[in-house]
């Protein structure tokens, strides 16, 4: 429809929470994004909230913790 109307608004966006669980759906919401119309796709890694989250995250410093408020700094 902005293309119809000429507009540029609204401005469209998807959000990703990336999840080691969900990386194989990234290129498919790239793809469907491309279909509608998106503007702006914004990926974002997952924070973990507990323990039970933590083998989702794609980064290192989980290693050891048993909560959140386990930290060593």
């Amino acid at each position: 429809m902005k293309k119809k109307l000429k507009s540029v608004k609204p401005i469209l966006e998807f959000s990703f929470t990336a999840m080691k669980s969900n990386l194989k759906e990234i290129s498919r919401l790239f793809d469907l994004a491309e279909i509608v119309g998106v503007d702006r796709i914004i990926v974002s890694n997952v924070i973990p909230t507990s323990y039970l989250t933590k083998d989702e995250i794609f980064y290192n410093g989980w290693e050891g913790r048993t909560s959140l408020g386990d930290s060593e700094y």
